[in-house]
């Protein structure tokens, strides 16, 4: 049996089995006129008539060479050969990249993706078919990894994602070109897939190369760790799916995490609640990276920890929740002003929290929940917002301070302060709930009585 038939039969196979294609669907191919893109439009043609399928091809002309033209043209009469239809579209790509400060591979990669999408809905087209490779998913899996990406990015190259399928994702480089040799099919070498100037290149030409010289099967045994990879990750996908259902609260445009259940999960859990959290206010995660993930698992149980990530994506965290949104949906929440007695309980509206003084024995500090020397203080007490002239003594200080310079000191942001929460008495504040206590009410050596003031 020729090698022609062997790679039709074995991808006729594959598309059954992986359930890529169904019967009375159209296919819109994309078509660079590189080996790949050719052999995919070559064996989607020799399964078209059993597998009752349609045909269609995009190409798209990146103009990245002044020669580019000359590709579409190649891509064009391909078609004609095996009465395809045949689109394409122009675009600068390495204008768009500039513009959007994006690399050229990146540019060429949003903009032919987005055409396809396009041209899709135009012709009625049911699936978009790309002509990744197996040595495209090493090579990817490499790039991510050198990159730092988490697991979800090792996954790499999925066979289907959405109404975009990878029929010879299975296949390698080497076979691709036995094919197009036995078919005597000529195809197009883009010249920038060896300059080294490309991190997918040196991947690719440097690399790759020397993990084949240690193990010649190295694509074999990478792909199937790919696969495992892919299939826990599906697993903690779904465990983490559940998750956030229960534990994001999403209202006005802020995504709400309670700290306690978040508390209890695990680490891995964690990272995966935040990404999902920043991609349902950011749309993506693009520029999202391991590192700010962990900056917010170091730091989300100091209250007041904010972060800004990229794309205009704001982290709070305040009394009793971590807060997602874009930094023009915070909003200053003003307390409400409320004269409390000693021993007492009362709910913190707008906010879902509980303020409550109590007389202890024993003191356990926190940054929400602090002990006083209650003759040192002169009830009431009133619990309200900052306003206009606030001054108190922080502890340790020699003199009084402004609220507003401390505030600052403090690096609060802005559109937080009208939503710290003050405790004060008849003569002073005694606390920034959060922050400080005035210094005239701390606990001495003396002190007889000792009234906690504690949110939860």
């Amino acid at each position: 049996m020729s090698k022609k038939i062997s790679l039709e039969n074995y991808f006729q196979q594959s598309v059954t089995e992986n359930n890529l294609l169904a019967t009375g669907e159209k296919i819109l191919i994309a078509v660079s006129g590189g080996p790949d893109s050719v052999a995919l439009t070559l064996l989607m043609e020799s399964i078209k008539n059993e597998g009752g399928i349609k045909l269609a091809v995009f190409h798209l002309d990146h103009q990245i060479r002044k020669d580019s033209f000359k590709d579409m043209e190649f891509v064009r009469d391909l078609c004609n050969q095996y009465a395809i239809d045949f689109y394409s579209e122009k675009r600068d790509v390495e204008a768009y990249a500039k513009k959007n400060k994006r690399s050229i591979q990146d540019a060429a990669r949003k903009i032919r993706y987005d055409l396809l999408e396009t041209t899709a809905k135009r012709i009625n087209a049911d699936k978009i078919a790309t002509a990744h490779q197996s040595n495209d998913q090493v090579e990817t899996f490499f790039l991510r990894l050198l990159r730092g990406a988490s697991l979800t990015g090792l996954q790499s190259i999925p066979l289907r994602r959405n109404n975009i399928v990878r029929p010879i994702l299975e296949f390698s480089k080497e076979r691709i070109l036995e094919y197009l040799n036995s078919k005597g099919q000529r195809y197009l070498t883009d010249p920038s897939n060896i300059k080294p100037v490309y991190f997918r290149n040196r991947v690719r030409n440097e690399l790759l190369p020397v993990l084949e010289e240690l193990n010649p099967a190295y694509l074999s045994v990478l792909s199937k760790n790919i696969s495992l990879i892919n299939e826990e990750e599906k697993f903690i996908k779904k465990l983490a799916a559940d998750t956030c259902s229960k534990l994001l609260k999403k209202q006005n445009g802020i995504v709400d995490i309670d700290l306690q259940d978040f508390s209890n999960l695990e680490r891995t859990l964690k990272r995966r609640v935040l990404r999902e959290a920043i991609f349902s206010i950011k749309g993506d995660l693009l520029r999202i990276e391991y590192k700010h993930i962990e900056t917010v698992l170091k730091n989300y149980k100091q209250f007041g920890f904010t972060l800004e990530l990229p794309g205009n994506v704001l982290i709070y965290r305040d009394y009793k929740s971590l807060k997602l949104g874009p930094e023009d949906a915070f909003k200053p929440q003003k307390v409400r002003k409320s004269i409390v007695g000693v021993c007492k309980k009362i709910s913190l509206k707008p906010d879902t929290s509980y303020f409550e003084s109590s007389l202890v024995k024993k003191c356990k500090s926190s940054s929400l929940a602090v002990c006083l020397d209650y003759d040192k203080i002169k009830p009431p007490l009133v619990i309200r917002s900052r306003k206009a002239g606030d001054r108190f003594k922080p502890l340790g200080a020699k003199g009084t301070k402004k609220l507003q310079d401390f505030m600052v000191d403090k690096k609060i942001p802005k559109f937080s302060r009208d939503s710290i929460i003050l405790v004060e008495d008849r003569e002073k504040i005694l606390w920034v709930a959060g922050y400080e206590i005035d210094e005239r009410a701390k606990i001495e050596n003396g002190t007889k009585k000792m009234l906690q003031l504690r949110i939860r």
